[in-house]
């Protein structure tokens, strides 16, 4: 059985200009599942060691920048999902006397309230 699963991959490097040339310093990879179930997971390889601890504050920096732009990608997925998942068979709709419609999920048994916002007793 195949079973495929679909993902956003992001890629990027640090880099940092030491003596007038750009060197790629640290390399990112991340991958973030687009059902919204799991979390991505991200690879960080030191491409340089020397230049990573010479400049390894604005370094930090640019991965923290990368962390935060999957973490938003997963926040996007996953608010998504919620979004999808409302179902119209998963709330059932109440009228009441005064014509306001109350949501409230199919497995909630809903409470009737006479005009004085009193609970009526069941029978």
């Amino acid at each position: 059985m195949l079973k495929i699963d679909k993902s956003i991959s992001l890629t990027g490097y640090c880099v940092v200009n030491e003596g007038g040339v750009n060197a790629n310093v640290v390399y990112l990879n991340a991958s973030v599942s687009t059902d919204g179930n799991s979390n991505g997971s991200t690879t960080k390889s030191v491409l340089n060691q020397d230049l990573y601890f010479r400049h390894r504050k604005e370094i930090r920096k640019d991965m923290s920048d990368f962390d935060d732009a999957v973490f938003a990608i997963e926040d996007e997925l996953a608010s998504e999902k919620r979004k999808n998942n409302t179902k119209a068979d998963s709330v059932t709709l109440y009228k009441t006397e005064a014509s306001k419609t109350i949501v409230a999920p199919t497995n909630v048994k809903p409470i009737e309230v006479n005009s004085n916002l009193e609970e009526k007793k069941e029978s």
